[in-house]
């Protein structure tokens, strides 16, 4: 509606359009430092219903994608793969010296020493079950579950060890996914605060 009021000037619509598709992508990249995932993909979204932004909205709708896939894999205990998928995120920034680009090596590092965490775990587990020592079990898929909220593993041992010492399971389980104060968020407790 601004571009139409400014009578049809070609310069001055040119200029609006790309004042507007500099602070959509500028919003975007705000979005994405404070862990707002989701709402920095319908702003991608805005941009491209608009047709702003050409090259650098594409570039930045690939950034927010990866980061969004990375959130995803550490859902699931793929630390390593999350931590890859960040890599390729942060290739794309414009600047490495952009905060994002700290921000995303700062997750890296969190994801990677969580990997460290589970790896112990999932030996411990999995003696565990084959030992039939089902509250130990439980403590693990637990100790897991904080790391990664949907590790696989510890989501199909939980059900059998609350079964065998006589209980019905718990409601599905909310992880922490984030310290207290920035519930929920995307990766597990201790690994960022970044929100879907």
């Amino acid at each position: 509606q601004q571009a139409q009021q400014l009578d049809g000037s070609a310069e001055l619509v040119d200029k609006f359009r790309e004042e507007q598709a500099r602070l959509g992508l500028e919003q975007t990249r705000r979005l994405l430092e404070r862990g707002e995932t989701a709402l920095a993909q319908r702003q991608i979204a805005k941009l491209e219903q608009r047709r702003l932004g050409g090259d650098e909205r594409r570039r930045w709708k690939l950034i927010v994608h990866l980061i969004t896939q990375a959130r995803e894999r550490a859902y699931v205990g793929e630390f390593v793969e999350a931590c890859e998928l960040l890599d390729r995120a942060s290739r794309l920034l414009p600047s490495n010296v952009d905060p994002l680009a700290e921000e995303i090596a700062s997750r890296q590092r969190k994801l990677l020493a969580n990997n460290e965490k589970l790896r112990p775990l999932v030996t411990t587990l999995h003696a565990a079950v084959a030992s039939e020592s089902w509250s130990e079990v439980l403590t693990t898929t637990d100790a897991m579950l904080e790391l990664a909220a949907a590790y696989p593993p510890a989501v199909e041992a939980r059900p059998k060890a609350w079964q065998a010492v006589g209980m019905k399971a718990p409601a599905k389980r909310i992880a922490n996914f984030a310290p207290a104060a920035r519930r929920p968020g995307p990766f597990p407790a201790g690994v960022s605060r970044w929100r879907g």
